[in-house]
C-alpha cells in the first residue's frame, strides 16, 4: 500500500507552529520505522500510485480538508479549540461557509487521528463523529530538547539578559493559552517570568499587545522578560534546565508539548487541569485550575520552597512521564491506523 502523508504545513504559515512540528516530526520518524507492505511518501509525482492520503492538519474555518477526494483519506485534527471558545476565534462569514464545507469533508474521510482522549471526546460530540472512526495517537516532544549542564545553562541565560531564577513558559499567545491569568499571577509572587513565543513582542495583534501594555501599566518590566527569537534547540534546552519550573495555564489544550520538553529537560512541570494536560502529564505535574489564581500561586510557591529531595522527586518523575512518549511510537500507532483503514483498499 502507498501512503501519501500531506506536508502543506511544512511550507506555509504553520511550520514554525505545533503542527508544523508534528508534521515534521512525523515524516522522519516514518523514515526510521519499517513496514513491509507500506510505502511513505511525502510528494506524489503520479497520484495513481497512492492508495491512502494522510492530512496531517484540518482548519475548522479554510479549506485544508478537500471535499471530493479519489483516495482513502486519514486527517488528524489536534484539538477544537475554535469551538471550544467561539467568542474568541470568529470566523467571519467567508470563514463560517467554509466551515459548513470541511464539515461535510471531516464527516466523510475514512479516519480521524487525533492527540488526545481530551480531544477524541471532543471530535467526537462537537463534529458528530462516530468514536470508532477517531485513534488517539499521542504525540511526543523532540529527541534535540534535553537537559543542559550549567556552564550552557549559564552562557544561554547572558545570552539572553535572564536573570538567575525565574519560571518559564513556551508557546503561542492566543486566548486558549491564558495568558493574562499568567500575567496577574507574576504580581503575586518573588521570581521572575520569562516568556518565550514567536509572537511575544507582536504587538500588531492585540494579544501582543495586551502583553506589552500589562508590563507597562503594571511596571513589571523586569519581571517578565519576553524572547521572540530563541532559534535552536540548545537555546530552548537551555533555557528549560535553567528554570525554576516550567508554567501551563492554559485553558485548554488538545496535547500540550511543552510540558514533556520542560520533563526531558528535568525542569518542574506546574500546569492547569485545562483539555488534555493531565491526561499527558500524569502525576508528574503540580495543578491548578485555570481560572483560580490562589491555587496556581500555592502550586508555584510549594516549587519554589520545595527541598533538594523534593524537587529531585518531581524530576525524576517527569523523566519518567516523558519517556512514556516518542515519535517512533507515534509513527508506528500512526502506521497501525494506516493498516486498518488499508485493509479495505483493493
Amino acid at each position: 500500500m502507498n501512503v501519501l502523508i500531506d506536508t502543506a504545513p511544512l511550507h506555509n504559515q504553520n511550520a514554525a507552529r505545533g503542527v508544523g512540528r508534528y508534521t515534521r516530526e512525523l515524516v522522519n520518524a516514518m523514515k526510521t520505522v519499517h513496514h513491509p507492505s507500506m510505502a511513505i511518501f511525502t510528494t506524489a509525482e503520479d497520484t495513481q500510485q497512492i492508495d491512502l492520503v494522510h492530512y496531517t492538519f484540518f482548519d475548522f474555518f479554510f479549506m485544508t480538508l478537500p471535499l471530493f477526494r479519489r483516495h482513502k483519506t486519514i486527517v488528524t485534527i489536534h484539538d477544537t479549540i475554535p469551538l471550544q471558545f467561539p467568542k474568541h476565534y470568529k470566523p467571519g462569514i467567508k470563514g463560517s461557509i467554509r466551515f459548513l464545507f470541511q464539515q461535510v469533508a471531516v464527516r466523510t474521510v475514512d479516519h480521524i487521528i487525533t492527540d488526545s482522549s481530551v480531544s477524541k471526546r471532543d471530535i467526537h460530540e462537537q463534529l458528530h463523529i462516530p468514536l470508532e472512526k477517531i485513534s488517539v495517537v499521542p504525540l511526543a516532544a523532540s529527541a534535540d530538547l534535553t537537559h543542559k549542564a550549567q556552564p550552557t545553562v549559564e552562557a544561554i541565560r547572558k545570552k539572553f539578559d535572564v536573570p538567575k531564577k525565574y519560571l518559564l513558559y513556551v508557546g503561542d499567545i492566543n486566548y486558549s493559552k491564558n495568558i493574562p491569568f499568567l500575567l496577574r499571577l507574576m504580581k503575586n509572587l518573588p521570581v521572575p517570568l520569562v516568556m518565550v513565543g514567536k509572537q511575544m513582542k507582536n504587538t500588531s495583534i492585540q494579544e501582543g499587545k495586551e502583553i506589552a501594555d500589562f508590563i507597562v501599566s503594571e511596571h513589571m518590566e523586569d519581571l517578565i522578560i519576553l524572547l521572540d527569537h530563541v532559534e535552536t534547540n540548545e537555546e530552548l534546552s537551555a533555557l528549560y534546565s535553567g528554570a525554576i519550573a516550567y508554567i501551563q495555564p492554559s485553558l485548554y489544550e488538545g496535547f500540550g508539548f511543552p510540558i514533556l520538553e520542560a520533563m526531558q529537560c528535568k525542569c518542574p512541570v506546574i500546569c492547569s487541569v485545562g483539555g488534555s494536560l493531565p491526561e499527558v502529564a500524569g502525576d508528574a505535574a503540580l495543578y491548578f485550575h485555570p481560572s483560580d489564581s490562589q491555587s496556581a500561586i500555592n502550586a508555584i510557591r510549594k516549587v519554589i520552597h520545595m527541598s533538594g529531595d523534593e524537587r529531585l522527586a518531581l524530576i525524576h518523575k517527569g523523566i519518567a512521564r516523558a519517556q512514556l512518549f516518542s515519535w517512533e511510537k507515534t509513527a508506528r500507532e500512526t502506521l497501525d491506523v494506516y493498516e486498518k483503514v488499508g485493509k479495505t483498499v483493493q
